[in-house]
């Protein structure tokens, strides 16, 4: 028998385990022309058009420019390895908490986001 640590590692390999399909993805490009990304999360809504992320995602501190961050920004739900199983969402209007645009406080780092089939 061989100390703990030193026995043969098996790799593995990372599977898909069937997220639901309101959580997925949010990808955009900055000011500077970096693509970015974080998680978002669509919620209920009558239209069922509404995302949830983070404000820095779609509000720009620096302020350059908050229409440049929504210009490209899109929600792929169900994202997995590259993959966009329900579709790909365009950002089209976001919302955030009126103390995270005027004093960047990140107390209310949060957005609201409509979007439309892209």
């Amino acid at each position: 028998m061989l100390p703990t640590g030193e026995e043969k590692v098996v790799p593995t390999k990372v599977k898909n385990i069937n997220l639901p399909k309101n959580i997925g993805k949010v990808f955009w490009t900055d000011k500077q022309g970096k693509n970015r990304w974080a998680s978002g999360v669509s919620i209920q809504s009558k239209y069922r058009n509404l995302v949830v992320t983070a404000a820095h995602n779609v509000y720009d501190t620096a302020g350059v420019g908050d229409a440049e961050v929504l210009k490209n920004w899109v929600f792929v739900p169900g994202y997995y390895q590259g993959k966009t199983p329900y579709g790909i969402y365009v950002g089209k209007t976001a919302w955030t908490h009126y103390d995270f645009d005027v004093y960047e406080d990140y107390d209310r780092d949060y957005a609201f986001v409509t979007v439309y089939n892209g």
